[in-house]
């Protein structure tokens, strides 16, 4: 933990009191747990909690996170991943841009390019977001999809800078869902493209910035759909901000992949 706030504080120094005065994780009561995590809806609570949370302080990260959970899981179900990995997805994936609470608007929504010290604010993000959720009790696929999904198959990525198939394969899968779903958005300094053309890019990367044969079959998915993604998964942007608890589907061991 310490070296994570160090990083975080090398360049978001304003942010020292609220790490000074970070209660220490505490397990949950043997009463909450189970044999693989907290009790199902108290953890499905929690973080339909921190989405709503994220959706008071950025509506679009909230959103798109939905999108992606989405995307992933149907790409997952497409797949033919075990109900361990699409679980995992499930809870993880949800998440995955939480850190972004403690990046300034003026960051996020800056109409036009990041400056060098933006950039290096921005990439603290997942490092942000795996504190915020320390105290649920993630299994170690669930925190590396939090912490790992901007690394790239290069090594180009953050914040660990790893490479190939050291990157664990669901934050592989989560980062194609996330940059996808990121290119046919609309942001306050482009307009999105259209989703015959993202893909393309995405495909012009495999193999620098993104597993080169999960792109391929990420691209015969999308295309055998092409967002008419029809896997029976419950989520969407509304469901999973406003309904009732218990929505996510039971908690399971680490994946094999993760």
């Amino acid at each position: 933990m310490i070296s994570k706030v160090q990083a975080i504080l090398s360049v978001q120094p304003e942010r020292a009191a609220f790490f000074r005065d970070l209660p220490a994780a505490a397990s949950p009561p043997d009463s909450e747990k189970t044999s693989c995590g907290p009790a199902s809806s108290l953890f499905s609570a929690t973080i339909q909690s921190l989405l709503r949370t994220l959706a008071a302080r950025d509506p679009y990260t909230a959103h798109h996170s939905v999108r992606v959970t989405k995307l992933a899981t149907c790409f997952a179900v497409y797949l033919g991943l075990g109900s361990q990995e699409i679980a995992t997805l499930h809870n993880a994936v949800i998440l995955h841009d939480l850190g972004k609470i403690g990046i300034s608007d003026a960051i996020l929504n800056k109409p036009g390019p990041l400056t060098p010290e933006e950039r290096a604010i921005i990439t603290t993000h997942p490092l942000i977001g795996e504190l915020i959720v320390e105290p649920l009790n993630l299994t170690p696929g669930e925190r590396d999809i939090i912490l790992l999904h901007h690394e790239r198959w290069d090594g180009t990525g953050y914040p660990r800078g790893i490479a190939g198939t050291e990157i664990p394969f669901l934050c592989r899968l989560t980062s194609l869902a996330d940059a996808y779903d990121a290119m046919i958005t609309d942001r306050p300094y482009r307009r999105g493209f259209p989703a015959a053309q993202a893909l393309k890019e995405i495909e012009s990367q495999a193999g620098s910035l993104y597993d080169p044969e999960l792109t391929g079959k990420f691209a015969a998915f999308l295309r055998s759909s092409w967002q008419k993604i029809s896997c029976g998964s419950p989520l969407s942007c509304q469901a999973v901000l406003f309904s009732s608890p218990g929505r996510f589907p039971t908690r399971t061991s680490a994946s094999p992949h993760a």
